[in-house]
């Protein structure tokens, strides 16, 4: 097989290309910077570029004659537009990394869609939103999960939830943990989100999915989740969080008229958005490659060396959180 990634961040780029190779692919990697690992470098043909400059590479990327594609930096028709002008002749698929949030569950959580909720796990068959999430003329992976419906191109699409692991370049877990490596005393949660389940996945796991399907070309022209086979609730993954760290505090839900300001979420987390993962599993055999705790205990350690300059913040309002010990305190004792 010969693939040529088309990426922009090195979280994914760098295992993608390892991924491939290893399986005894043949790479070319559209990016930025070439893979971060130098062993990577010197085996992948690296073409400087990113998705808007395809077109400018096409004559590279012709020279490289793949027979599929992963492209991981999809975000505007225009780059459907890009694959449908390069890619005519030889190629046996294109395999597209959209977002689990086309789906109505997105918006019914953050209340840009209206409608009865469903808290069964959301298939590639449930619903999607109506509305864009975000202003007027933003990238949607909707439209351009629209767009590919009507490219001419065998196209794989792989809806991605938030994807953690070593370089997380959005620090998915740190929101969850932060208090847990601080050594605070409790963590307060808010009712309403206690028992929200989000599914999220590991991002060697992900990477693996894509190397499947890129194996399998019978994929070609289907829509796969991905993501862990059964997403725990919040206070479940802060519990496997604070087991890795060590830490030994109190992990208090409080009602939301009670907890600051700063805690309370925002949005309908009456709404699950966990993802039914099972036609993955089943038709190109997808399974995870990397043990659950590992993953996280990988992640936290990335993250705790790696914390954001901006890392302490007005969400760290850890006054208005020590003035609850009491309300902790009683919580706890009718638990």
């Amino acid at each position: 097989m010969r693939c040529l990634i088309v990426g922009d961040n090195p979280f994914f780029d760098t295992r993608m290309a390892k991924e491939l190779l290893v399986s005894g692919s043949a790479v070319a990697l559209v990016a930025p910077d070439p893979p971060e690992t130098a062993e990577i470098a010197e085996d992948t043909l690296h073409i400087p570029g990113n998705a808007d400059s395809l077109a400018e590479k096409s004559a590279e990327i012709a020279a490289f004659r793949a027979d599929t594609v992963i492209h991981l930096s999809a975000r505007h028709t225009s780059h459907v537009e890009a694959l449908n002008g390069l890619f005519k002749d030889g190629l046996e698929q294109v395999i597209v990394a959209s977002s689990a949030n086309v789906y109505k569950a997105n918006g019914l959580v953050f209340q840009s869609e209206l409608g009865d909720l469903d808290n069964t796990p959301i298939s590639e068959k449930s619903l999607l939103r109506e509305k864009p999430l975000n202003e007027e003329g933003s990238p949607d992976r909707l439209d351009l999960e629209r767009a590919l419906a009507k490219s001419p191109l065998t196209t794989t699409i792989f809806r991605l939830p938030p994807v953690y692991g070593p370089g997380d370049p959005y620090y998915r877990l740190l929101p969850l943990m932060s208090r847990m490596i601080e050594k605070r005393p409790f963590v307060i949660l808010a009712e309403s989100q206690s028992s929200w389940r989000w599914t999220h996945a590991y991002v060697a796991d992900v990477v693996h999915g894509f190397a499947q399907a890129a194996k399998r070309p019978d994929s070609a022209n289907r829509i796969f989740n991905i993501g862990e086979k059964k997403a725990p609730t919040i206070m479940e993954r802060i519990r496997h969080l604070a087991t890795i760290i060590g830490w030994e505090g109190d992990l208090v839900s409080l009602p939301d008229d009670e907890v600051p300001a700063h805690i309370l979420p925002v949005g309908n987390f009456d709404q699950n958005l966990e993802l039914d993962t099972s036609k993955i599993r089943k038709e190109i055999e997808y399974k995870e490659v990397t043990d659950y705790y590992d993953g996280l205990n990988d992640s936290i350690q990335w993250y705790k060396a790696n914390l954001p300059p901006l890392y302490r913040d007005a969400n760290f309002n850890y006054e208005s959180e020590d003035a609850l010990k009491d309300r902790v305190a009683q919580a706890l004792g009718s638990a």
